[in-house]
């Protein structure tokens, strides 16, 4: 136990030393390491024996268990796309995944958290929904789609700039906009930024 309290500890420090300006409850990853043998109806009871709401416990459960899983993962599968990684990380707390860091011995888990953190959380698509309803694309679910699709080829390096971004778009989804087009505007596509 003392050798994952000294991981947690120096997890802390350097994801500290990145000065990401990201409030997180620090307390979390050494509670999640001290807590780090119990089994899941040992942890409800501590944490309904420490009067945590419901909510808080529900929750707190649900991430300790995708920590545990997204660590099986990391180590025994093959290398994820950036994209992937993304996918896989993003919905965890940050606290969860510093005590995956912190837990794991697996050099290759160890790296691809660090990649997340220090690479792939922070990044955005150029474009916005402003920007493709400017572009003639009606409000819906749309948008979602296609921003997802914007932000994994960023990810994984496939597009670098607001122009290819638009490209892409033009690319993959133009027929969308001539399809919702109702003969009242001739919309057309510009590649270069507002």
């Amino acid at each position: 136990m003392e050798a994952l309290f000294q991981r947690l500890e120096g997890v802390i420090s350097w994801y500290n030393l990145l000065f990401t300006g990201e409030a997180y409850e620090r307390w979390t990853v050494p509670f999640l390491g001290l807590t780090d043998g119990l089994g899941e109806k040992e942890i409800q009871e501590l944490l309904k024996r420490l009067a945590f709401p419901e909510t808080f416990i529900r929750g707190f459960r649900q991430h300790r268990t995708a920590a545990h899983q997204i660590l099986q993962r990391l180590t025994y599968s093959a290398a994820l796309e950036r994209s992937d990684l993304h996918a896989l990380l993003h919905p965890l707390p940050t606290p969860f995944l510093l005590y995956a860091m912190g837990r794991t011995e697996s050099g290759e888990a160890k790296r691809a958290i660090s990649v997340y953190f220090t690479e792939l959380k922070r990044l955005r698509t150029s474009l916005s929904g402003k920007d493709l309803k400017k572009m003639g694309f009606p409000p819906g679910p749309l948008y979602h789609e296609i921003l997802q699709a914007l932000l994994r080829e960023r990810l994984d390096g496939r597009i670098q700039s607001a122009e290819a971004e638009r490209a892409f778009v033009h690319q993959n989804y133009g027929a969308t906009i001539s399809a919702s087009d109702s003969g009242e505007a001739n919309l057309e596509f510009r590649l270069s930024p507002d």
